[in-house]
């Protein structure tokens, strides 16, 4: 019975330090509500389209990047700083990226390595430029029928 109630102490004192920050979430929420909304589509013409990235790729983040911020992404420019403006350690659950890279893996059949991180990036731009070059080019020209 012990053994329970320190297991579950321990389980309460814990989830707080593996589970996003809400004050922060907001913070960088009310950031973004003063630009825009653009939807899927619009996001990928204005922003990914130019810089030639698949749409499947923009589509892929567009959902994959909701889910796991809470955010409206749509609101969301390729010069934001994913750690300084974005928050994202912060406004996501710890293992984020780790799920990521498992859903990366399922749409595009890339396995980006069992420690990925956005650490090495700066910006949404970045990230997006290096995701784009991970996706065989094959499987690139497929995708960009839109």
């Amino acid at each position: 019975m012990w053994r329970r109630l320190k297991n579950l102490l321990i389980s309460v004192s814990t989830y707080a330090d593996l589970s996003p920050d809400l004050r922060i979430r907001q913070r960088v929420r009310r950031l973004l509500r003063e630009r825009s909304h653009l939807s899927p589509q619009e996001w990928y013409t204005t922003h990914w389209q130019p810089l030639r990235i698949c749409p499947a790729l923009s589509d892929f983040l567009f959902s994959q990047l909701a889910q796991q911020t809470q955010l409206e992404i749509g609101r969301v420019l390729p010069s934001d700083r994913l750690v300084a403006d974005l928050a994202l350690p912060l406004i996501c659950w710890f293992d984020w990226e780790m799920t990521f890279a498992e859903a990366f893996y399922h749409q595009f059949g890339v396995d980006l390595g069992e420690g990925f991180s956005i650490d090495p990036f700066e910006t949404i731009e970045e990230w997006v430029l290096f995701l784009h070059r991970q996706i065989p080019l094959a499987e690139q020209a497929s995708m960009e029928i839109r």
